[in-house]
């Protein structure tokens, strides 16, 4: 992170050469040397603001969120009105997934200091912390006064996940004309304008993000697979052979090959059509569930959009294992806290095999329909083991991380297979969004 320097050092503070020394040392990346200085100094002045702050940036640096935590609080509580001191305090909530705290924090920052940036950092606290008014209204704060593109992009993805297309759609608009050459703001038009009966408007806009960054390998893939849905095979390959070229590409590629041998019915570019689609297919006589809850943002899109009762099934303590190098352990954790839930939505804390069977012990109804959003192939079989009994031609399931990412096979994908195979269950894929990575499956 970028270094800011509070004002002139106090007299109090004393040994302004030593902090002088210990800023040159973290400024050439000698973070551990830096570090014994500025608890040198703040050891013989604990009231010297800047040897904390320096302790706590010195421990950022060497990614150790947890040790920076308590000098950056010391040094925002000797000076709270210190915008410089707050920054990195919330940086340190942040990867401690403090979402709420840190948004405190950025809070008080804006209040002090207000930045596009920190608008849009303190939107993102919001987000993960499962306040979605307070982050859409930090994003759009942060867009009306940034001059680059991502508090725009990050707004327009924020309206799309809650189901919010048509204010998108202007955004993206609107940040295309102030910034027309920008690729990026081309590609999220793109899904956002991504229609299987209506492909052309998609194609202009990946094609644009393409003939502005020639090399950008996503736009390619997504220019490719659009071809290819349009049924222009021949246009798609040279876009497929560029987006080859790039790894991080394969895992959407391997997805497109596995839906052209599974074809399905439908095709569309963010989640909440997928979703809405999926709750139309599904027979309302039978049980919603969903597994995975977190703040409860597609549980309230559910229970919106599904005329009975809806039942919704977390820990709410996180992933109980590592799932990739982005999402570790306790990744999703709300610290046992539930969302707010609309008055049709019951929710069922604890582990899928004992909450669920105890659900399906009160009552003999079907399963019509199961939002799957539990990552991980253990907790995937957990909960489809109980239900597979319950499902019957017509059931409904949609899979939130089936495929589309790296190691996607050995996960959702899996967990599916192997219920299969167990319960002799046929099925037809409904619909995929492979830019959001969801399936939506059909028991037959």
């Amino acid at each position: 992170m970028q270094i800011t320097r509070p004002g002139p050092m106090s007299s109090t503070e004393t040994q302004p050469n030593t902090l002088t020394r210990a800023f040159g040392l973290y400024r050439s990346k000698r973070f551990a040397e830096a570090l014994e200085l500025a608890q040198e100094v703040r050891n013989r002045k604990p009231e010297a603001a800047l040897a904390w702050y320096l302790e706590g940036l010195c421990e950022l640096a060497r990614n150790e969120p947890a040790q920076a935590l308590a000098p950056l609080q010391r040094a925002a509580l000797i000076d709270a009105n210190e915008a410089a001191y707050l920054e990195p305090l919330a940086i340190a909530l942040l990867r401690l997934h403090r979402y709420r705290e840190a948004g405190a924090r950025l809070e008080a920052l804006c209040r002090i200091a207000p930045t596009p940036q920190r608008q849009l950092m303190q939107g993102r606290a919001w987000w993960r912390g499962g306040d979605y008014p307070a982050a859409l209204a930090c994003f759009r704060s942060a867009a009306t006064t940034a001059t680059q593109p991502d508090a725009a992009l990050t707004l327009a993805k924020a309206l799309q996940s809650l189901g919010q297309r048509e204010e998108a759609g202007s955004v993206l608009q609107a940040a295309l004309r102030q910034w027309p050459g920008d690729a990026d703001l081309y590609v999220t038009l793109g899904v956002d304008r991504f229609r299987d009966d209506a492909p052309s408007l998609a194609i202009d806009a990946f094609a644009a993000a393409v003939r502005l960054a020639p090399g950008h390998t996503l736009a390619h893939c997504l220019l490719g697979i659009t071809l290819a849905f349009a049924g222009r095979p021949d246009d798609a390959s040279g876009h497929f052979e560029i987006a080859g070229q790039d790894p991080r590409t394969a895992p959407a590629l391997d997805a497109f090959r596995y839906m052209q041998g599974a074809p399905a019915k439908r095709h569309f570019g963010v989640f909440t059509d997928t979703l809405r689609y999926a709750l139309d297919q599904a027979d309302p006589a039978g049980l919603a569930l969903e597994f995975g809850v977190y703040h409860g943002r597609s549980l309230n899109l559910i229970a919106s959009h599904w005329p009975g009762a809806v039942h919704g099934f977390d820990t709410f303590s996180g992933l109980p294992q590592d799932w990739n190098a982005d999402n570790p352990s306790g990744s999703y954790s709300t610290d046992g806290r539930l969302p707010d839930a609309p008055a049709n939505v019951t929710l069922h804390q604890g582990l899928f095999d004992e909450t669920l069977p105890a659900l399906l012990a009160t009552t003999d109804t079907f399963v019509a329909f199961a939002h799957v959003d539990c990552d991980l192939y253990e907790s995937t079989l957990s909960a489809l083991e109980p239900v597979a009994p319950r499902l019957r031609p017509g059931s409904v399931l949609l899979f939130d991380e089936f495929f589309g990412y790296e190691g996607w096979r050995d996960h959702e994908h899996r967990a599916f297979s192997e219920i299969c195979a167990r319960f002799d269950l046929q099925f037809e894929p409904l619909a995929y969004s492979l830019f959001d990575k969801q399936a939506a499956i059909r028991i037959l």
